[in-house]
């Protein structure tokens, strides 16, 4: 008598979970139509557990790899489950038909949509056929909770077939686009939104502005944009917890920025001249705000004050090497990071050329300040080095020099700390 593969006597759920690793654990997996065929031709039992279950359907393609009959088959063994559906791989427009066959193939199970998300890719006209295929039909999309337009090229406009009416359940919207999106209305179901325009030679960023701010929106990113003149206190986000802040004119998003729960905010900027309102006019502004990621060139030194007097609430920093200097640096006996003084852990991303200066010119004054605060008999800094690997000097050389000073981590290292209290 043939004995069973081992794998055969595994309960049905057990088999399940690995049945849907096997298609689902690397991304290559989904863009292959071929993946699921392959597994269900093992056997039969395999056969019939891939062709029964959803669960193995609802991840839809839309590439020149899919055939519209392929698109039907999963429409169809899915379900009623929700599907997530990914637009990928128009690397040209050769066959524009087989692009908008493979849209109506699943605009009738538009109630359904799940996740849309159309990635990457640098044909002007695909976006049009996306958005003129699925407005030409006019459907509503009442389970849809991510959109995405990520690394797309054309986009001038939100597409129409966003209004909140047809896109009810709508929480997450992305819009990463070579061009401006120009006013941007926000559904009023959406807590997350990530607005990008690159920034290049040729494709010239515009500016944006945004219309029917939010109520629920927890989460906003902006990169690379150039901002219209809100009027101070015009954008109301009284929900907001996190901004993401990559573009010039930091100090117009704040004095225009009404989100007394915001509590994270990320500021990326290569302006060196970006300018501050007086940090006195806004800092009831952001009461709750804790963790502040600083990647930008260092500022002078009165934006520096301005920016720290802005937030005096900060008690997570996250900022690279290059702006110790600016923050630390003990000039009279003060430096700006004072201002902090409910500071707990500090995160240094180690960005420092590989020169072999020595670590006397990289943290020696933020060594200074770490050991001026602890003879003050101020707790403990936490501080986390990351970007190990960057260093031209033994990480024991950065251990000794800081490890007395503060509860010391270095990213990927594992050591005791000795602490000296």
């Amino acid at each position: 008598m043939r004995k069973l593969a081992p794998i055969n006597y595994l309960p049905s759920e057990l088999f399940l979970s690995i049945l849907d690793f096997a298609i689902h654990a690397e991304a290559s997996n989904l863009y292959d139509p071929r993946r699921v065929q392959e597994l269900a031709m093992v056997s039969r039992r395999w056969r019939d557990t891939i062709h029964n279950f959803p669960m193995f359907w609802t991840t839809i393609i839309l590439s020149p790899q899919w055939s519209t009959t392929l698109v039907e088959t999963h429409v169809q063994r899915s379900r009623n489950r929700l599907l997530d559906i990914r637009v990928l791989h128009w690397n040209n427009i050769d066959d524009p038909k087989l692009l908008r066959q493979l849209l109506r193939a699943l605009l009738p199970c538009a109630s359904r949509w799940c996740n849309f998300i159309v990635e990457y890719f640098r044909v002007d006209r695909i976006l049009d056929i996306i958005v003129e295929t699925i407005e030409s039909v006019k459907p509503s999309f009442p389970s849809l909770i991510r959109f995405a337009l990520c690394g797309v090229y054309g986009l001038t406009y939100p597409p129409q077939f966003l209004k909140h009416e047809n896109v009810p359940s709508l929480e997450e919207l992305v819009l990463s686009c070579a061009e401006s999106c120009g006013i941007v209305q926000i559904p009023p179901t959406v807590s997350s939104l990530y607005l990008e325009a690159s920034i290049s030679d040729t494709i010239p960023t515009a500016p944006f502005s945004i219309s029917q701010p939010s109520g629920i929106l927890t989460t906003l990113t902006i990169w690379g944009y150039e901002l219209h003149p809100f009027p101070p206190n015009s954008l109301h986000f009284p929900s907001l917890k996190s901004l993401t802040f990559a573009a010039n004119e930091l100090g117009l998003m704040l004095d225009a920025l009404v989100a007394p729960q915001l509590s994270t905010l990320c500021y990326r900027s290569n302006d060196v001249q970006d300018e501050m309102p007086d940090g006195s006019q806004i800092v009831a502004k952001f009461p709750v705000l804790y963790h502040f990621q600083l990647f930008t060139s260092p500022f002078i030194d009165d934006v520096t004050a301005c920016i720290c007097d802005t937030f005096p609430a900060v008690r997570h920093l996250e900022l690279p090497t290059y702006w110790i200097e600016s923050l630390f640096s003990l000039d009279n006996g003060y430096c700006f990071a004072d201002e902090w003084e409910d500071l707990q852990l500090c995160e240094v991303y180690w960005s420092a050329p590989d020169s072999g200066h020595g670590i006397a010119q990289d943290i020696s004054q933020f060594v200074s300040w770490l050991e001026q605060r602890r003879l003050m008999g101020k707790p403990m800094l936490h501080v986390r080095i990351r970007g190990v690997r960057k260093m031209a000097y033994p990480v024991s050389v950065v251990q000794n020099a800081l490890q007395d000073n503060c509860i010391l981590e270095l990213e990927g290292v594992n050591f005791d700390t000795q602490v000296v209290r």
